[in-house]
């Protein structure tokens, strides 16, 4: 209640899990949304999968994609992956096959894990489908991308 986002986060997986309590998504939703705009990414992450998948609540690819956003900015490696799949989708008001590239390829920059096995078919599979040029910019974007964002 203090704002310390770890604890926040904590108590938010002890609900989600039903770990010590009852188990209660709604409560869950609001602790990580504390510990979410208290900046930690682990947080944001989840958050954005809760709002992804309608965990709680209702599906919101627009809040997902904004809190996954947060968390790829931090540099979280599964936050990035999450949004790369999210906007390599065709077909919806998110698609951006560039920045799904660029996130893609800082993933398999930054992150030796889970995350980097699963990136590169994917990138693999973008490859075959963008022009030249549309790989070259998004190669440039990743290559410019620095931790903290400027």
């Amino acid at each position: 209640e203090e704002g310390h986002s770890s604890g926040q986060y904590l108590l938010a997986q002890m609900y989600a899990n039903g770990e010590g309590v009852t188990q209660d998504l709604h409560q869950a939703g609001s602790w990580y949304q504390k510990a979410a705009q208290g900046g930690l990414p682990e947080a944001q992450f989840t958050l954005g999968m809760m709002f992804q998948f309608g965990s709680g609540g209702n599906i919101n690819l627009t809040k997902a994609i904004d809190w996954y956003q947060k968390a790829a900015d931090q540099g979280y490696a599964p936050a990035q992956l999450n949004l790369a799949n999210l906007l390599k989708q065709p077909n919806t008001p998110y698609f951006d096959q560039i920045g799904a590239y660029k996130w893609y390829s800082l993933v398999l920059r930054f992150d030796l894990g889970s995350p980097r096995r699963i990136a590169l078919p994917e990138r693999r599979k973008l490859e075959k489908i963008m022009s030249q040029q549309d790989i070259e910019t998004a190669e440039r974007l990743a290559r410019e991308w620095t931790f903290p964002p400027q």
